[in-house]
């Protein structure tokens, strides 16, 4: 998976944050296919989750300074997320090799789901003033 300009939410640190983020996802799925070990799965989940609670504040910040009207359901998907991270890094630990699939549904969920539609939800919102 690459950048494309149709993921830009018009911000250009979240964007730049999203393309880190692509980056990642990237990289383990690349990785996946030929095989991945659990230290490499868990170092690449801990880099996402925490890139993620950094770019979740400044976002959650931003969405309360344009009066995001679902700020709470979106600040909701962020935490879910983290959990969902904290729940394959402590399957990953318990040497369970079957995070590694279930780690690419994830990521491909993360990115298909809530960048290209909750967060396009508030660039439309800030673009537009409703939803």
């Amino acid at each position: 998976m690459s950048w494309e300009s149709k993921y830009s939410v018009g911000i250009s640190k979240f964007d730049d944050d999203h393309q880190i983020i692509l980056n990642l996802i990237d990289t383990y799925l690349t990785q996946s296919d030929s095989g991945l070990d659990l230290n490499t799965v868990r170092f690449i989940i801990d880099q996402l989750g925490d890139y993620s609670q950094t770019h979740f504040k400044a976002e959650e910040t931003y969405m309360a300074e344009i009066k995001y009207p679902r700020l709470d359901d979106h600040r909701r998907l962020h935490h879910e997320m983290l959990d969902q991270l904290t729940y394959i890094r402590n399957q990953c630990e318990k040497g369970e090799a079957s995070v590694v699939e279930v780690t690419v549904k994830f990521l491909h969920d993360w990115w298909n789901n809530h960048i290209l539609l909750e967060d396009m939800a508030y660039r439309r919102f800030a673009d537009s003033g409703s939803e």
